[in-house]
């Protein structure tokens, strides 16, 4: 059947569509295609963090900066996107004693996601700890990913961000501390999966 439709898509005169063209035949790719992408979603669902949180984290990106946000200074964005690079280089460590634990990559996506899950969301990156339920605040206000993010953006705000900002989105903590904790927070998860990536390795190579 598909090479009767490739000979008359290439046949001088053929229509170049299958029977049943037109409409019909566009819903019925569309629906494919659409039902294997939800397979895939269901087998791997940290791929909802790619495919929609990451672009909607995008435009967003880009609608803040077309209403006017501008950072403080060059050096604290430096300082901000060094800080975060230096915390993803520590969980980076983390991915690998579980990629050298499973066998298989679908088991790694399947062991990660109820880890970044809770992490990524319950923390400050997306709404001020303030307006989370109260048996919710103390996990998101000292976890890592918010401490960090915290960290990386009072930074990036510098002297431009008011009391009231600073006491909304930064707990009222000073950017010093903040940097503190997520330094301690970045070194202590590095040194820890870090040694664990190593002894597992040397196991795995004896």
């Amino acid at each position: 059947m598909s090479q009767a439709l490739t000979a008359d898509a290439l046949r001088p005169g053929g229509s170049g569509v299958a029977p049943g063209g037109g409409v019909g035949w566009a819903v019925r790719d569309t629906s494919a295609m659409a039902g294997r992408n939800l397979r895939r979603l269901m087998r791997q669902p940290e791929m909802v963090m790619f495919n929609i949180v990451s672009p909607i984290m995008f435009v967003l990106l880009l609608t803040g900066y077309a209403v006017g946000f501008r950072p403080a200074s060059f050096l604290g964005l430096i300082l901000g996107a060094l800080l975060l690079l230096l915390f993803a280089l520590a969980v980076s460590l983390g991915y690998a004693i579980i990629g050298l634990l499973v066998r298989t990559p679908e088991a790694v996506n399947a062991a990660t996601f109820p880890i970044i899950f809770p992490l990524t969301f319950a923390s400050s990156a997306f709404v001020p700890v303030q307006t989370m339920p109260s048996w919710l605040r103390g996990f998101a206000t000292h976890q890592p990913v918010s401490v960090v993010i915290n960290a990386a953006r009072s930074l990036i705000l510098g002297d431009s961000a008011t009391a009231v900002q600073r006491a909304q989105l930064l707990g009222g903590t000073s950017t010093g501390s903040l940097i503190v904790q997520a330094l301690a927070w970045s070194i202590g998860i590095g040194l820890v999966f870090g040694l664990l990536c190593a002894r597992r390795y040397r196991r795995l190579t004896r």
